[in-house]
């Protein structure tokens, strides 16, 4: 993994996460994702208007 990762430049943190979500849903889990709404929900930052 170490070494896919580092040709990707991807932490391996990141390389597990995605071989889970390509194992679960295929090529659809290697699609980046918005963290915005999770965010938004964990920490409270709303933005100001």
């Amino acid at each position: 993994m170490a070494e896919l990762c580092g040709r990707y430049q991807i932490s391996r943190e990141t390389g597990y996460q995605r071989s889970e979500r390509y194992r679960r849903e295929g090529e659809a889990g290697l699609q980046d994702r918005s963290r915005a709404l999770k965010r938004v929900i964990e920490f409270g930052v709303f933005p100001e208007r």
